[in-house]
């Protein structure tokens, strides 16, 4: 992490000179302190599982980026400015003003910086991670939480490994705990189908992450939580509510009153430049694949409409759909290398003959699973309907094949899966 002495000194001539700190953003500061947060996010997302590929994802992490810069750059600059006078109100010489303020400067953009650097690296690898975590789970349900790699680890997450807590990805706990949420915590969770240890939850119930890193950045796309110490405690205290318009229409684009604490945050802020805008996305893009194209291989007959209605499903169209990306999410390696993939024959006979297969109504997940026995093997292929399709150069609403994988008969028998023919 290098940070450029340069803009440092930029900084604090513009507050000696009487920049407004208590409602403005030094712009090359802010900039300079966006490119080492976003470097560190692209370095943690290129030691992820997988690519990151979700447009929405990566623009929620430009979006924090941007806003966690700002307020750390309004904490130096307010620090910086209250010590501009003596005790006697006046004006301190340059000289002793920069000694007074060296502490500040030497955490701020040095150790401080770099433990948040450090710290942004582990959160985008595991926020990357997690993305992967998501996309897999109808193979691999569970986390488990695993020992760190630092060769000098705190007691504080000690017992979550050595007890081998494991979890659903779907598990509220993992919203408040998890690896990252100590700054410089070096755990991981690896995805397993082994079975759960929910027992294990109240003993860790009382544990609380730290300032700033409480929140689960896989699911919210924020690196840093906003009770961090740099971010106000309430929209009263917030200085972006006085001189608004006037100090920071350069930075944040549409951005309205309410501040990034308030309860209506507001999710149009922009970053000021292209460039600095798309700093991380284009380093990342190169990894990301779009899939684009899709085609209709069924459509619902009226019984089965009707069926799927008395269990509370209105289909908005009667077509299924099948993608280029579900396909490779259905054959992808990770569900070979674990023995719950189906071949693409396999796929390719259910397409030519789903109107003779068995189908189920899944109630809790509200999909709809056909079901094939090939090979010795019963095969069940997931259809969400009423999905948000964008493909073909248009969005539409139909019903998307979603992924493929190997079931058990008596897994198909629990209560919660309808037969529907």
């Amino acid at each position: 992490m290098r940070f450029s002495a340069d803009v440092l000194a930029q900084f604090v001539q513009r507050i000696y000179r009487g920049f407004d700190t208590a409602t403005g953003i030094e712009p090359a500061m802010w900039r300079e302190v966006l490119r080492i947060v976003n470097e560190a996010t692209v370095e943690g997302l290129a030691q992820g599982k997988a690519s990151t590929r979700e447009e929405s994802f990566l623009a929620a992490l430009r979006h924090a980026n941007g806003v966690f810069a700002a307020f750390k750059v309004h904490t130096m600059g307010q620090e910086m400015a209250a010590k501009l006078l003596d005790a006697d109100g006046r004006l301190k010489p340059f000289g002793k003003w920069l000694d007074d303020i060296s502490s500040i400067s030497s955490h701020q953009v040095g150790a401080w910086l770099q433990t948040e650097y450090d710290t942004a690296v582990i959160r985008a690898h595991n926020a990357a991670d997690w993305q992967e975590f998501e996309r897999n789970k109808d193979v691999m349900p569970n986390l488990r939480w695993m020992p760190t790699t630092s060769k000098d680890p705190e007691s504080s997450h000690r017992a979550y490994w050595q007890r081998k807590l494991t979890l659903p990805v779907d598990d509220p706990f993992w919203n408040e705990h998890h690896p990252g949420d100590r700054w410089n915590c070096k755990c991981s969770l690896e995805q397993t189908d082994d079975p759960a240890t929910p027992e294990l939850k109240t003993q860790f119930a009382d544990d609380r992450p730290q300032r700033g890193l409480d929140n689960n950045p896989g699911k919210d796309g924020h690196l840093f939580s906003q009770d961090h110490p740099y971010f106000p405690k309430s929209c009263s205290k917030c200085p972006f509510n006085k001189g608004f318009k006037n100090k920071l229409e350069t930075f944040f684009k549409n951005e309205k009153k309410h501040c990034y604490n308030c309860s209506k945050i507001n999710n149009a802020i922009e970053q000021p430049e292209k460039k600095a805008a798309k700093s991380m996305v284009d380093t990342v893009v190169k990894d990301m694949v779009a899939r684009k194209t899709a085609c209709s291989f069924y459509s619902f007959n009226a019984d089965e409409v009707a069926a799927l209605k008395r269990y509370g499903v209105k289909l908005e169209s009667t077509d299924v759909y099948i993608s280029d990306e579900r396909i490779l999410h259905a054959l992808r390696d990770f569900k070979k290398s674990k023995g719950k993939s189906v071949s693409p024959d396999e796929l390719k006979f259910f397409i030519e003959n789903i109107a003779s297969c068995s189908m189920y109504f899944d109630t809790n997940k509200a999909n709809i699973i056909f079901v094939t026995k090939q090979n010795e093997k019963v095969q069940k292929f997931i259809v969400e309907p009423n999905y948000k399709i964008k493909a073909n150069g248009h969005k539409f609403v139909a019903n998307s094949f979603i992924t493929a994988g190997i079931t058990q008969q008596y897994n198909l028998d629990e209560e919660i899966y309808k037969k529907i023919k």
